[in-house]
C-alpha cells in the first residue's frame, strides 16, 4: 500500500505518529518549546499593543512603523525558529536538549531563509489564485442569476483554493526539517512527495482543526484588558495552547520528512 494512497487512515497515522512524538517525549517538548514560545508570546503581545496604539495615533512616525515591520519580520520569528530546529534535530538525529534549547546558528539561518522562500512562493500562488477567483466571480455574476447559488459556488471555490494553497505550503514545508539538519533541499522534498496531493489536502484540513483553538484564544485575547495582571494571565493561557499546537505542527513536518525523504516507516 502506498502512503497517502487516498485512505484517511494513512493521514490519521501521520497525525497519530506526530502526537506520540510530542506527548511521548513531553520533557523534551517542554524544554525545547516552553521558554522560547513564552518569549515569542510576550513579543507578540507587545507588537499587538504597538500596532493598536499606532492605529489610534494620528502622528505615527516612520521610524516606529519601520521598527514594527522589522521586529515582526526578523526578530519575532527567532524563538520559533530555534525551537523548530531543536525539535527537528531531536526527532531526526536524536539530539537531546538538557534544560535550555541550543542555538545552531548556521541551521537557524538556513531554516529562516527557507521559510522566506516558501512564503514568497505561497504569496505568488496566492496572488495568481486570487486573480483567478476574482475573474471566476465576475463570470458567475453573468452566468448565474440566483445570488444565493452564486454565493454558495464562490464559497466552495474559495474553500477549494484555500485548501490547495495550504496543501502546497505544507508540501513545500516538508523541506524545513532538511534545513534544520543540513539534509534535503526544497527540490528533493518536492520530488519525494510527488503524487500525494490528496493526502496533503486531507492533512491540511486536520492541521486547521488543530490550530483552531489556538487561533480562537489569540483572537479573544485582543479584546482582553491590558494591565499587567491580565497580560500575565493572557500570556499563560496562550502558552498553554501554543506548546501542544506548535509542537504538533512541527512534528507533522518532521514525520512527513522522515517518511518521504528518509524512507522511515510509520511506527
Amino acid at each position: 500500500m502506498t502512503f497517502f494512497g487516498g485512505k484517511v487512515m494513512n493521514v490519521l497515522g501521520v497525525f497519530g505518529h506526530s502526537f506520540r512524538q510530542v506527548f511521548g517525549n513531553w520533557r523534551q517538548t517542554l524544554r525545547i518549546s516552553a521558554l522560547l514560545l513564552l518569549i515569542m508570546i510576550i513579543g507578540q503581545q507587545w507588537l499587538i499593543e504597538s500596532v493598536m496604539q499606532a492605529g489610534a495615533s494620528q502622528h505615527q512616525s516612520f521610524e516606529k512603523s519601520l521598527f514594527i515591520l522589522v521586529f515582526n519580520t526578523f526578530i519575532l520569528p527567532i524563538p520559533m525558529i530555534i525551537a523548530a530546529v531543536n525539535w527537528h534535530r531531536f526527532i531526526l538525529l536524536g539530539e537531546r536538549v538538557d534544560w535550555l534549547p541550543r542555538i545552531h546558528l548556521r541551521r537557524d539561518v538556513s531554516y529562516f531563509w527557507r521559510g522566506i522562500v516558501i512564503t514568497l512562493c505561497a504569496m505568488a500562488i496566492m496572488v495568481l489564485g486570487a486573480a483567478i477567483v476574482f475573474l471566476f466571480a465576475l463570470a458567475a455574476q453573468e452566468i448565474i442569476p440566483n445570488q444565493t447559488a452564486e454565493a454558495v459556488l464562490l464559497a466552495v471555490v474559495g474553500l477549494a483554493f484555500f485548501i490547495a494553497l495550504y496543501a502546497f505550503m505544507l508540501r513545500l514545508g516538508v523541506s524545513l526539517p532538511g534545513a534544520a539538519i543540513g539534509g534535503a533541499t526544497i527540490r528533493d522534498s518536492w520530488r519525494a512527495t510527488r503524487g500525494h496531493w490528496r493526502g496533503f489536502a486531507l492533512l491540511t484540513l486536520l492541521a486547521f482543526l488543530v490550530v483552531l483553538p489556538f487561533v480562537a484564544v489569540n483572537m479573544l485575547s485582543i479584546h482582553a484588558p491590558h494591565d499587567l495582571a491580565d497580560d500575565m494571565v493572557v500570556a499563560a493561557l496562550k502558552l498553554l495552547f501554543a506548546v501542544p499546537t506548535v509542537m504538533l505542527l512541527l512534528s507533522i513536518l518532521t514525520t512527513l520528512y522522515g517518511h518521504f525523504v528518509e524512507q522511515r516507516a510509520l511506527v
